[in-house]
């Protein structure tokens, strides 16, 4: 169907795009302020529309005007995750970043991606791209960075994203790139009490590795098994076999739920700043018992993050699309699938290749949400 452009805010020159494919099975929303996803409606099994990801009503909500606002459907830049003590080295140069997660920078610093207007430069019926120039020294991180990110539908019931970075002309100087999106998802469609976390829903990984961190929620550099180190983290069930909600064994899992970076690609050799070109598929499935409604996710990235809202509550609501009257959130509300190269990988040689840009290469990245019924 065609796209749609509205004025989402006068003020602030915010614009909403929205795309939807030809069926009415999926339907998207997108602002330009930090180029969010504040809306994706699916089919429920009986027919019914879900809006199935966490956000606000206006965008004071994602300003941060009626409180914390954890990076509801977000692109995430320059560094998306952990760097650790918010320091890297690049020739010969150390850089200190924003410390705005305990030791740690998260998620490109105070003013990263997220909280940036970024500019339409191309449109279809069925996708938009949009583009941020990041400007050298922005958040401490060296070089001038144009970042190009395109949304498209298909009529498979798919949200496809594809992220391109460069350094701009005339540079000569290398930085860092980590990009993602921080959408929160709820298949469950929030729409009254018993559907505000996503404990309920389960889920079959691929993925059997993911990285150990500490206490800090900092990378130890080791690669673990979900299989034979930590079976509380295996969601890669075969099939046929009984399989695992998010809740059956969160309480056990530290330091405070799922927010581990699990691995697709284990091989150093495929490591490299212009990614993987083939796109594969992570999460088999995360389902809705309630809704029927069930998330496919793909991508080209060697990891994703797998969170599970463990920090969403405290004056967070569900959007008027959801419920009416609003529902105050809760913790483990939404899980996220972040496709991502590894977290705090620039000060991991092995890993360091992941994430370093240099002049004349080209950073690329795509994922997919595919969207149907169990």
């Amino acid at each position: 169907m065609p796209l749609k452009t509205e004025v989402y805010n006068k003020a602030h020159n915010i614009n909403e795009y929205t795309l939807s494919n030809s069926t009415g099975g999926l339907v998207v929303r997108i602002i330009d302020y930090g180029a969010t996803i504040t809306h994706l409606f699916v089919k429920d099994k009986n027919g019914q529309p879900r809006d199935v990801v966490l956000g606000w009503d206006d965008l004071d909500g994602y300003l941060g005007n009626k409180g914390r606002n954890p990076y509801f459907g977000a692109a995430i830049g320059r560094c998306g995750n952990r760097i650790t003590n918010g320091k890297f080295e690049l020739n010969g140069q150390t850089y200190q970043l924003a410390l705005n997660n305990g030791p740690n920078a998260l998620h490109g610093g105070v003013k990263g991606f997220d909280k940036r207007k970024w500019t339409l430069i191309g449109s279809t019926d069925d996708s938009i791209t949009l583009e941020l120039i990041s400007e050298d020294g922005d958040e401490g991180y060296p070089g001038r960075l144009r970042v190009a990110l395109t949304y498209t539908v298909t009529d498979d019931n798919e949200l496809r994203l594809e992220y391109t970075a460069r350094l701009t002309d005339n540079q000569s100087v290398e930085t860092v790139v980590n990009l993602t999106n921080h959408s929160y998802f709820n298949l469950n469609g929030c729409t009254r009490g018993e559907e505000l976390d996503v404990l309920n829903h389960t889920v079959r990984m691929t993925a059997t590795n993911y990285l150990d961190i500490n206490e800090n929620f900092q990378p130890t550099g080791k690669i673990l098994s979900t299989k034979t180190d930590t079976p509380v983290m295996d969601f890669a069930t075969g099939d046929g076999q009984p399989r695992h909600t998010i809740g059956e064994r969160i309480a056990q899992v530290l330091p405070n739920g799922y927010d581990h970076c699990y691995v697709i690609d284990t091989d150093d050799k495929t490591y490299n700043i212009a990614g993987n070109e083939e796109i594969r598929e992570a999460v088999v499935e995360v389902s809705s018992p309630l809704t029927g409604v069930r998330l496919t996710f793909s991508t080209t990235e060697p990891g994703f993050q797998f969170y599970t809202g463990n920090n969403v509550g405290s004056g967070q609501t569900t959007k008027t699309s959801q419920s009416s009257p609003a529902l105050e959130l809760r913790k483990n509300s939404g899980f996220c699938l972040e496709s991502q190269r590894f977290p705090n990988a620039i000060n991991e040689g092995k890993w360091r290749p992941q994430v370093l840009l240099s002049p004349n290469a080209t950073y690329s990245q795509t994922t997919a949400y595919k969207f149907g019924l169990i």
